[in-house]
C-alpha cells in the first residue's frame, strides 16, 4: 500500500466520521463546558488528588503479588469509581430538586457531594495506573513473585 492510497484513506475515513457526526453536531455544539457547580478550587483539589493517585497506585501495584493486584483493581477502585460516580449523579439530578431540608442538612449533603467527586477522580487515577503498570508488566514479560 502506498502512501496516496493511505493518505485516501485517511481522507475517506474522516469524511465518514465527520458525515456520522453531522446529525449529533447541534448537541455536541451546546455542550456546557463549565458545569452547574463552577468551583475552581474543587477542581484543582480533584486534578491534584488524580495526579496523586498515580504514585500511590505504584506503590500498591509494586508492594502486592499478581492476584493481590487484580483483586486490588477489580475488587476495590472499580466498584469505588462506580459508587462514588453514581451517588454524585443522584445527588445532583434527584436531591436538589426534591428534598429542601434544613440549613445543616444541604450542607451536610454539599460536603458528601465534594468527597464523592473527589473519590471519582482518585479512583480513576488509581485505576489508570493499576491498569497502565500491568499492561507494562505484561509487555515486558515480568512475572511476579507469589507471597
Amino acid at each position: 500500500m502506498g502512501i496516496r492510497s493511505l493518505l485516501s484513506l485517511l481522507k475517506w475515513l474522516f469524511l465518514a466520521a465527520l458525515a456520522a457526526l453531522v446529525p449529533w453536531l447541534p448537541i455536541l455544539l451546546n455542550f456546557e463546558l463549565i458545569s452547574d457547580y463552577f468551583q475552581p478550587w474543587l477542581n484543582a483539589t480533584a486534578s491534584l488528588l488524580a495526579a496523586l493517585a498515580i504514585p500511590a497506585g505504584n506503590v500498591v501495584y509494586r508492594r502486592s503479588s499478581q492476584t493481590g493486584r487484580r483483586l486490588w483493581l477489580f475488587c476495590l477502585w472499580l466498584p469505588a469509581l462506580a459508587l462514588c460516580l453514581g451517588a454524585c449523579l443522584y445527588l445532583t439530578l434527584n436531591v436538589k430538586s426534591i428534598f429542601a431540608g434544613t440549613r445543616l442538612t444541604r450542607a451536610s449533603l454539599w460536603a458528601l457531594w465534594i468527597f464523592l467527586y473527589l473519590g471519582i477522580f482518585f479512583s480513576l487515577g488509581m485505576i489508570l495506573c493499576l491498569i497502565g503498570l500491568s499492561t507494562e508488566d505484561r509487555r515486558a514479560g515480568i512475572k511476579s513473585k507469589s507471597p
